[in-house]
């Protein structure tokens, strides 16, 4: 046991990572620790820091959690005995993908058992969502902290980027993502209390409160008429809960498969799809039926869903297969997997898409590339590459230029 008065030391920790053996496309991936890297890179100059890639290290070490799924990397005791041998102040942990919290807490979990004094750090930006009137932007601050979830939003001011307020959602924690409903009002997840929120942005107030009661209420997506609010709960064996918006009401949960992750309702209301990863297949809900009426094959860890403007277009970015999937919403199918170029990673792992009003262009953020890619979806071309900061993932539009 130690403890340090003065920050001195720092280490920088990428988990092991969890994945499903099944999935058709390669299982196993390597995402370097870029943003690790260049924190590393500024620290260095006042602290003494290491860096950990627990993924690289042990990488031919597996661990079997269930029948398809295993954890790959140093095994939590290796990086345990790191850490007691390093004896730092700080320990910051990676986690670019929300699949991967559970390694995350347990290794600052490790950090605190070996001493309560080390400082434990994580999470951060999240999802974003941009007003209807194009000058704010609604950030979610989310990670399930071990001591101290969070359990706040950000707006933002555009196109000047600064901080205009903080909403605290005192017992709610853990949001996910957000959608504004109007200038005034927005709804988010509250994942670990197994809700969305209603939450007037001038009050901070939270409105009204939709329980999912299922783990894992990771998106949300209300439909154009404001009738539906649709949320998609990753745990369990994967589905989504639809609710009367305007009432509060939980009219049905429809089982979709493992860890349905993305969701999104076309802009006519009667369609919702929903991204169940670890099957590598997309539910089609028939919003009068409310039932499941077709699957779709989509190999490489579908993650999100966006609908274009018009109603024509799914999009879905596969955080494995490095692709964005177009689906044809009329006839419900996969018309084509866009490959992303231009990125300076050899396997991009892209999180996060927003369709340009055009019905044409699609914005595409790539988490282990820390860039924002601008795509042609009808041709496919990815027609350009934007820097951002470290391991991207919600991305939105404004019409508001600087």
């Amino acid at each position: 046991m130690f403890a340090k008065k003065k920050i001195q030391k720092i280490f920088l920790i990428q988990p092991p990572l969890t994945t499903h053996t099944d999935l058709s496309s390669e299982p196993k991936g390597i995402h370097p620790p870029i943003g690790l890297a260049y924190i590393g890179a500024v620290l260095e100059k006042d602290y003494q820091v290491q860096i950990i890639d627990s993924v690289v290290e042990g990488y031919e070490t597996e661990v079997q959690l269930d029948r398809n799924i295993i954890r790959y990397g140093l095994t939590y005791k290796e990086i345990e005995n790191r850490i007691e041998k390093f004896e730092p102040d700080v320990v910051g942990v990676s986690n670019l993908f929300s699949s991967g919290f559970r390694e995350a807490h347990e290794v600052c979990s490790l950090a605190k058992k070996i001493s309560p004094e080390i400082i434990a750090v994580i999470g951060g930006p999240h999802e974003v969502a941009v007003s209807p009137d194009g000058r704010h932007a609604m950030v979610t601050n989310y990670y399930k902290r071990p001591d101290n979830p969070q359990k706040t939003l950000s707006l933002i001011s555009l196109p000047d980027g600064a901080t205009i307020k903080t909403i605290d959602l005192g017992t709610f924690s853990t949001p996910h993502d957000v959608q504004w409903v109007n200038d005034t009002q927005v709804l988010c997840t509250a994942e670990e209390n197994k809700a969305l929120l209603l939450v007037n942005v001038e009050s901070g107030e939270i409105e009204r409160v939709f329980k999912t009661a299922k783990a894992g209420s990771h998106m949300l997506s209300l439909s154009k008429d404001q009738k539906r609010l649709y949320s998609s709960n990753m745990y369990g064996d994967g589905s989504v809960s639809v609710f009367d918006f305007q009432s509060g009401k939980k009219i049905k949960d429809i089982d979709t498969g493992k860890e349905c992750e993305g969701v999104g309702v076309s802009p006519d209301g009667k369609w919702v799809w929903a991204g169940n990863r670890a099957e590598d297949t997309i539910s089609v809900i028939d919003t009068e039926k409310l039932e499941v009426v077709k699957t779709l094959e989509s190999p490489g860890f579908p993650y999100r869903v966006e609908f274009t403007p018009n109603g024509k277009y799914a999009l879905v970015p596969h955080a494995r297969s490095g692709s964005l999937m177009v689906g044809d919403v009329a006839n419900q199918q996969v018309i084509r997997y866009i490959p992303l170029k231009l990125t300076r990673v050899d396997a991009p792992s892209i999180a996060g898409v927003f369709p340009h009003p055009d019905n044409i262009h699609a914005f595409v953020t790539v988490g282990n590339d820390n860039s924002m890619l601008v795509v042609n979806i009808e041709t496919g071309e990815t027609l350009g590459r934007v820097e951002v900061q470290e391991s991207p993932d919600g991305v939105s539009w404004s019409p508001i230029q600087r």
